[in-house]
């Protein structure tokens, strides 16, 4: 909520160019993509495995020593080539130079605790103590956007929001090194010198390859405002983090609901087990992101108009195609952690490549005769094509897709285009602005779910998996979504 209020007011008071600034300057947050070395999703995977040895305490002391003797130099470079980074290569207006210096340094200096802070939280997550980083992710968000806030409306500039970002991650690192420490205690140190070199070239010899894709990640959303940046403009890069933080938004809630599934899925050894795993939650998934997908679709305009008094049908084009393409990359989490999680990081690597280098094909044919929208339709293509790889990847090393046959595949769209375009229609007919915020999820929820007992697509047994059989939430959710048979 807080980011709903923060973000209109920042761009309504401090000004367009301002807020495009800040955007431009969250790519220096990207440094611990080159910093990382895709150590603590490796730690995770180790630390699940292993369980709580001398080994595992040899582990976590050895990534925090590497990613020490890392992220130093790279800030130090990042430092000394300030100037050309901020006027050359981001961009940034002479009149903004100053207050941006401030956010660039502010942006290191938070980097360098979020790496290092990450090896806590890949303790936490290996121990399934995931509802604790989220915990602490989530008084992160509240200090970070509240302080911002309270610095907007003291009518401050970006200098304040700068100290007041060094503040919030600061917080966030104390609480989850803090946290970690106490749940996994003591740290057995016999013989690190010894193993210490054969717990780095094991870390090392994985994490590698998830550091190379996050690497080539890093040229997706990036490298999108770079190029919105040079061809376009500050404001320009603004309206296309609109859309980011919308996707991110929500992104956040899946990611959350699915992160335990990556400490899981590395402890599975059962290969049936796993491929059941992937495939169920896959479904369900998709189940829940159609109707989202159709509340995206009616409401972004009405929405954005509320909040914001200028580029409004731009911001909602962005926010509605680029969070719409995310939903339906979002179904293929299952798959991707799978990847990661049972030795195939290397083809993430294929994956995120193949986002990036859509997104830069598709944006270069159609920039002449789209302009800005370019890069809004490259980026929603790049994340289905990276989809459509996915999906081949579960063909090839689980033995499936995602559904097993068409029927509930049409069904679900089926519901989709019918609740979403009568939502559209009746919005056009009636014109009654932001009301249809709330209407129309109202709307879509209830035909979806008719529309979903109708076809049969949920049973009492996919109930049962993640409910129980015989709890009430249980109970009421059969008796509202289930009927005798199913497509699933």
């Amino acid at each position: 909520m807080l980011v709903l209020v923060t973000i209109p007011l920042f761009r309504n008071t401090l000004g367009s160019e301002a807020y495009g600034v800040f955007s431009l300057l969250a790519l220096v947050g990207s440094v611990n993509t080159f910093a990382n070395l895709g150590l603590n999703a490796a730690l995770v995977r180790f630390l699940a495995e292993q369980g709580k040895t001398r080994e595992s305490d040899h582990d976590i002391v050895v990534t925090l020593i590497i990613l020490s003797a890392v992220v130093a130099p790279v800030t130090v470079v990042a430092l000394v080539f300030r100037d050309g980074i901020l006027a050359g290569l981001l961009g940034v207006p002479p009149a903004l130079l100053g207050d941006a210096e401030w956010l660039y340094n502010a942006m290191l200096i938070c980097n360098v605790f979020v790496i290092l802070g990450q090896t806590f939280t890949a303790v936490l997550d290996a121990q399934q103590k995931v509802y604790l980083t989220n915990a602490y992710q989530m008084v992160y968000s509240i200090v970070y956007w509240g302080l911002i806030l309270a610095v907007i409306l003291a009518g401050w500039s970006l200098k304040e929001i700068a100290v007041s970002l060094v503040v919030s991650t600061a917080l966030w690192f104390f609480l989850v090194a803090y946290s970690s420490a106490r749940s996994w205690g003591r740290l057995d140190l016999t013989g690190l010198r010894a193993d210490g070199m054969a717990a780095a070239k094991k870390q090392l010899s994985y994490g590698t390859q998830l550091y190379v894709a996050g690497l080539v990640g890093f040229l997706y959303e990036p490298l999108s405002k770079l190029l919105i940046s040079h061809f376009f403009g500050i404001r320009e890069v603004g309206i296309f983090d609109m859309g980011l933080r919308a996707k991110n938004l929500l992104s956040g809630l899946v990611l959350k609901f699915l992160s335990p599934l990556y400490p899981l899925l590395s402890r599975e050894m059962d290969a049936r087990k796993v491929r059941r795993l992937v495939h169920d939650m896959e479904q369900k998934l998709f189940l829940l992101v159609l109707p989202a997908l159709g509340i995206v679709v009616v409401t972004s305009y009405p929405l954005i108009a509320v909040f914001f008094n200028t580029d409004v049908a731009e911001i909602a084009v962005t926010v509605a195609w680029i969070v719409g393409a995310s939903l339906f990359g979002h179904t293929l989490i299952p798959m991707y952690v799978f990847l990661m999680a049972k030795g195939y990081a290397s083809k993430t690597i294929l994956i995120q490549g193949l986002n990036v280098v859509v997104n830069i094909v598709v944006f270069l044919i159609c920039f002449p005769w789209l302009g800005y929208f370019a890069i809004v339709i490259a980026n929603s293509v790049a994340i289905v094509s990276g989809s459509l790889l996915v999906v081949y990847y579960q063909r090839r090393y689980l033995d499936s897709v995602i559904f097993d046959s068409a029927e509930p595949l049409l069904a679900m769209f089926g519901t989709f285009a019918f609740t979403t375009t009568l939502a559209l229609v009746l919005a056009h007919v009636w014109d009654t602005g932001s009301l249809v915020l709330v209407w129309g999820p109202i709307m879509i929820l209830f035909l979806t779910i008719v529309l979903y007992r109708l076809f049969g697509l949920i049973t009492p047994v996919d109930i049962a998996r993640y409910l129980g059989e015989e709890t009430v939430p249980a109970r009421l959710s059969v008796r509202l979504l289930c009927k005798r048979g199913g497509l699933l």
